[in-house]
């Protein structure tokens, strides 16, 4: 899949069950919804909660198992999509990609619970992603693009970078777009901004030149908001459910 990434969806109806860090989870219908998406933009999906929007990242992340609606509805690059190619090349802004399911923080209070179930802080994901895709920037070339907090404590390790992403705080949604970028996924999927607060929050201002990054490196970016005026100038291209 090295050409320039294309997803092809055509009369895409389900419901998905979404959710973010398993914290709240929502039911979320898509209806008849046809689009094209193509690698470099950052696309803007404007609706009501329950509109599809969030379904829409959540589904594209290969996050729900929806295996008839992949089939039948979405091509990537002209093949038939499935959960595990989505996810192949996909990244959930705030839960990256490396633990799948995903593990709420409350399952690993500890390091050494930590360290039984496999979970990696925030740099050795990176490292791990860099390894994996042969990416051509270094792990302190990422923390820098991506303003990551704690990468000159390496050598004691208590820098936020060498914490799980779940302790990220606010940190997380720039992280998690580290990590995918680490790892060199291709399609990055916001959850559904609830209000105008939580949108600034997620893309505001500080926020905005992060996802720029991602589209400046040819990814697709989709961006779920409940009404335009939260994206500002953000996106390229704009989709009305």
């Amino acid at each position: 899949m090295d050409s320039l990434l294309q997803i092809k969806i055509e009369n895409l109806t389900c419901q998905v069950s979404c959710s973010l860090f398993n914290y709240w989870r929502m039911l979320d219908s898509i209806s008849s919804l046809s689009a094209t998406f193509e690698g470099g933009k950052i696309y803007g999906i404007v609706g009501n909660l329950g509109a599809g929007g969030w379904g829409l990242s959540y589904i594209l992340a290969g996050k729900e198992l929806v295996e008839d609606a992949y089939q039948n509805s979405i091509q990537v690059n002209g093949h038939k999509a499935s959960a595990d190619l989505l996810r192949s090349i996909s990244c959930y802004i705030g839960e990256g990609v490396s633990e799948y399911p995903y593990k709420p923080r409350r399952s690993y209070p500890n390091k050494l619970t930590r360290k039984v179930l496999g979970i990696k802080t925030v740099a050795e994901q990176l490292e791990q992603g860099i390894a994996q895709s042969k990416n051509d920037y270094s792990l302190l070339e990422i923390a820098k693009m991506f303003e990551l907090s704690g990468i000159y404590e390496n050598n004691e390790k208590q820098g936020r970078i060498h914490r799980p992403l779940e302790f990220q705080s606010g940190e997380v949604w720039r992280a998690s777009m580290a990590i995918g970028f680490a790892y060199g996924k291709r399609l990055f999927t916001v959850p559904w901004m609830q209000t105008k607060h939580w949108s600034e929050y997620i893309i505001g201002e500080y926020n905005k030149k992060y996802i720029e990054i991602l589209r400046n490196h040819n990814a697709i970016v989709i961006v779920p908001v409940s009404n335009e005026s939260n994206l500002g100038n953000l996106a390229d291209e704009i989709i009305f459910l």
